[in-house]
C-alpha cells in the first residue's frame, strides 16, 4: 500500500526550497545584470570602433584631426566632435547639466565613495544615445587639444546603479593609433580612479570577474 506525504514531510521538503532558493536567487540576479552590463558594453566599444573607422574612411587618419597647440575650449572640442563623430554615431540628445540627462547626482565609485569626475564642463561633449546609455567625450590634456580622448560611459544611463565598474567605464580614444583602446593604468577596481574596469572585462572575454 503507497503512503503519501504527510504535511509535516511537505513543510520540510518546501523549506528546504525556500532555503536554497534564498541563496542562489540573489546569485542568479547578480550573473544576469552581469551579463547585461558586458552585452551593453561589448556593443558600445562595437558601434564606437565602427563609428571611428567610418570617420578615418571619409576624413583620413585621426592623427590629422586635430592640431595639438589648439586650446582646449568647448568651441574647439565641439568642433572636432561635430567633424569628426557626430556624423557617425547615433545621438538621442545632448545634455549640458546633470538633471538635462536625468541625474540627480555624479556617479559613485567601487566602493560607495562619491566622485568628481565633472560629468558636464566646457572641454566635455555629453549626450545620450537612442538605448538610453551616456556618453561624454573628453579630451585628456585639459589646457590642449591632444591625440588621446576619453570616452566616459554609462552603459544604462541615469537608472543606476550609477556606480563605476558597474556601469560607468571609460574607453580611450587613440588619434595616433586610429583606433579605441581600453587601458589597465589605474587598476578595477579602484578608489577614486577606475579606468582599468573595461580593460579588466575585455581581457578575461567579456566577463566581469572582479565582484
Amino acid at each position: 500500500m503507497k503512503r503519501g506525504f504527510t504535511l509535516v514531510e511537505i513543510l520540510i521538503v518546501l523549506g528546504i526550497i525556500g532555503v536554497v532558493a534564498a541563496i542562489t536567487m540573489p546569485l542568479i540576479v547578480k550573473h544576469h545584470e552581469k551579463q547585461v552590463t558586458v552585452t551593453k558594453l561589448k556593443k558600445i566599444y562595437s558601434t564606437l570602433n565602427q563609428a571611428m573607422q567610418n570617420s578615418i574612411a571619409e576624413n583620413g587618419d585621426s592623427i590629422n584631426w586635430i592640431d595639438t597647440n589648439q586650446s582646449m575650449n568647448y568651441d574647439n572640442m565641439k568642433a572636432y566632435f561635430d567633424k569628426y563623430w557626430a556624423p557617425y554615431i547615433k545621438i538621442a540628445k545632448y545634455c549640458n547639466s546633470t538633471s538635462t540627462c536625468g541625474y540627480s547626482a555624479e556617479p559613485k565609485d567601487y566602493y560607495g565613495k562619491g566622485m568628481s569626475i565633472a560629468m558636464f564642463g566646457a572641454p566635455r561633449i555629453c549626450y545620450i544615445d537612442p538605448n538610453g546609455a551616456y556618453f561624454m567625450f573628453r579630451n585628456s590634456n585639459q589646457s590642449k587639444m591632444g591625440y588621446l580622448q576619453n570616452i566616459f560611459i554609462d552603459v544604462n544611463g541615469s537608472k543606476g546603479p550609477n556606480i563605476v565598474g558597474k556601469d560607468w567605464f571609460v574607453l580611450n580614444i587613440n588619434l595616433d593609433k586610429n583606433a579605441i583602446k581600453v587601458s589597465n593604468l589605474n587598476g578595477c577596481p579602484s578608489v577614486g580612479v577606475w579606468s582599468g574596469c573595461a580593460y579588466s572585462i575585455i581581457k578575461n572575454g567579456w566577463k566581469i570577474i572582479y565582484y
